[in-house]
């Protein structure tokens, strides 16, 4: 364990992705595990850290390898990612996701002082998804006292040494901070999230959710852009996707078996697909996971 303190330009993370930020750094102190050592558990929290950020201040992740949940405390922040650009306010968790770009800064209050949770493990990226929070950015919560205590927690955890502790910690903040997404999705739509999910090695296909659920095709439609901002198919995809990539990390099935698991039709769709979202085959993301699990 150490302490961080002060954001390092061109830091490189363990395990691949890389950090920067101004050359006038920002204030950051916080407790910090070593990365490496902890990688294969379920979820643990990697770092929290304390920031002050102030007018000039900026920071980068390319490729991050972790989960930050950023806090607004006092001021408020400017976050890009996925094109888009926020602002975030006290009262906001803004999530910068793991494996994508993203640029956090002061924002128009030119000062902000927030809390962060950094969060790692060989299965945050399922449990992001299966809570939903894998489909947001930002998000407006009613229960910013007790995440900010279960932080706190997760802090005075790490310090003492109570590794396993801080990791159950860790789980129910995610969990708590799902809580705040519940009242968004109709009861019947996470219903039939859940039903895509078990039915993907089944190769259940979308007209499969449609008599299940007797739901229309543009309703189906309709209830996935407006709550998810995606198409059921393109939703139904990443899904498969990611159970593919949990199978690649995680076993030694050759890439036909993972592509039929994964309920795609061939492994040549499986290729593409996967490909086309991670801008690399499934052989290859293999071999780079080999590459980086030997440096840890």
């Amino acid at each position: 364990m150490a302490i961080k303190k002060n954001i390092i330009p061109h830091y490189k993370l363990p395990r691949a992705g890389k950090e920067r930020g101004s050359t006038k750094s920002a204030t950051v102190v916080g407790a910090k595990l070593d990365y490496p050592d902890y990688y294969s558990l379920p979820v643990f929290p990697a770092f929290v850290d304390h920031g002050l950020y102030t007018s000039g201040n900026w920071y980068e992740h390319i490729s991050y390898r972790l989960v930050a949940f950023e806090i607004p405390l006092d001021g408020n922040m400017r976050f890009q990612q996925r094109d888009m650009t926020t602002i975030a306010n006290p009262g906001t968790v803004y999530l910068m996701h793991r494996g994508e770009n993203s640029r956090l800064e002061s924002g128009p209050s030119g000062r902000c002082r927030k809390l962060a949770l950094c969060v790692g493990g060989a299965s945050i990226s399922s449990i992001m998804a299966d809570t939903g929070l894998a489909n947001h950015v930002a998000i407006n919560v009613t229960n910013l006292k007790k995440l900010v205590d279960l932080i706190q927690s997760i802090e005075y955890a790490i310090r003492s040494n109570e590794i396993h502790h801080a990791c159950g910690l860790t789980y129910e903040f995610l969990l708590e901070l799902a809580s705040n997404l519940q009242h968004e999705l109709p009861e019947k739509m996470t219903a039939i999230i859940e039903s895509m999910k078990i039915g993907i090695p089944q190769k259940l296909a979308l007209d499969d959710f449609i008599s299940e659920f007797h739901v229309s095709r543009s309703t189906l439609h309709r209830l996935f852009k407006r709550f998810l901002n995606t198409t059921p198919k393109e939703y139904y995809r990443k899904l498969k996707l990611e159970f593919a990539r949990s199978l690649l990390n995680d076993s030694h099935y050759p890439v036909k078996t993972i592509a039929e698991r994964s309920g795609f039709s061939s492994p040549v769709q499986f290729t593409h697909a996967f490909r086309r979202t991670y801008q690399m085959s499934p052989l290859a993301y293999r071999e780079k996971r080999k590459k980086e699990d030997s440096f840890s």
